[in-house]
């Protein structure tokens, strides 16, 4: 595991508790487990691992393209449309070479409305986690979180605090946001939710989080900068970056989702993320400019993440 600085943004996606000297359970296995959870009418934890294995680069494709539709019906099941059109969208476009799959996938696509939302429901909705430390520096415990949560993970440059402290904490297996917020009162920190992410930060910061407008309220100054961020919130992105430049990270972004995003006098700073999931874009880079003291605008039919 590569060791994390300070800070967790995170989809949480799994429902296995800290077992570290296990090894971890095969693409099959993980399937044939989702199946069941399906079969028990248990679709949200169902749901974490269909993910989990689409964005597995090396299961079987076979299986990550049934996994996928899998989690496409899932998330439409769970009154997450959006998420969906992401997920089908996902699969045709890594396994368009399966015919079967592509055609349920395409059909799929065409039953969700373009400008279709997600309902307003927790990422920690139905999902149980438990957690076991015993003086463990911070950088482990959110390493743990990035592997076994499948969390996508940024280092909280104003979370130094996080960076020194030791944790010891033993928690059963109960609903995640209740163990979330134990670890918080257990260390003195706190967790928030924005956006489909969890921010594990200090109680100061997470107080700025919560006046901080959200990404999705972002207006453009003109009509083409509205419709490049219309586009921007179709697009979803996963991946992992470690120590990534700020313009190589653009250039990533505008090479993989086709939108016109600009970088105007970014740090010379590297930094690492680990996207476990398919997170939007807008929300990615809304993380990123807040971590790194940025400002993300739209202008000129463009978005545009600057250095201040």
């Amino acid at each position: 595991m590569r060791p994390m600085a300070a800070s967790v943004f995170g989809v949480i996606l799994s429902t296995a508790a800290f077992t570290r000297a296990e090894d971890p359970p095969s693409p099959q296995e993980t399937y044939d487990l989702a199946q069941e959870l399906a079969s028990q009418h248990d679709t949200a934890s169902a749901e974490k691992l269909y993910a989990q294995l689409l964005n597995q680069a090396d299961a079987p494709s076979m299986i990550r393209s049934a996994a996928g539709l899998c989690d496409g019906d899932c998330l439409l099941a769970l009154k997450r449309p959006a998420s969906a059109r992401a997920a089908f969208a996902l699969v045709l476009k890594l396994f368009g070479d399966q015919p079967d799959v592509a055609k349920r996938a395409q059909a799929s696509l065409d039953g969700i409305p373009a400008d279709a939302k997600d309902s307003a429901v927790s990422v920690l909705d139905g999902t149980s986690i438990a957690l076991s430390f015993n003086e463990e520096p911070t950088p482990v415990v959110t390493a743990w979180l990035a592997k076994e949560l499948h969390a996508a993970v940024l280092p909280d440059a104003g979370a130094e605090v996080l960076a020194g402290l030791k944790t010891t904490v033993d928690f059963r297996k109960q609903p995640a946001a209740e163990t979330l917020r134990q670890l918080a009162a257990a260390t003195g920190t706190a967790f928030v939710e924005r956006a489909g992410l969890i921010i594990w930060t200090t109680p100061a910061r997470a107080a700025e989080l919560e006046k901080r407008a959200a990404v999705a309220d972002m207006k453009g100054a003109d009509e083409a900068s509205e419709a490049m961020l219309k586009q921007a919130r179709d697009k979803n992105i996963t991946g992992r970056f470690s120590d990534a430049s700020c313009a190589g990270f653009v250039e990533h972004l505008v090479r993989t989702t086709g939108l016109d995003i600009d970088g105007e006098g970014l740090p010379d700073k590297a930094f690492s993320l680990e996207l476990g999931a398919l997170v939007p874009v807008l929300d990615v880079l809304d993380a990123v400019a807040f971590e790194l003291g940025l400002t993300l605008t739209a202008k000129d039919g463009k978005i545009v993440l600057r250095g201040k």
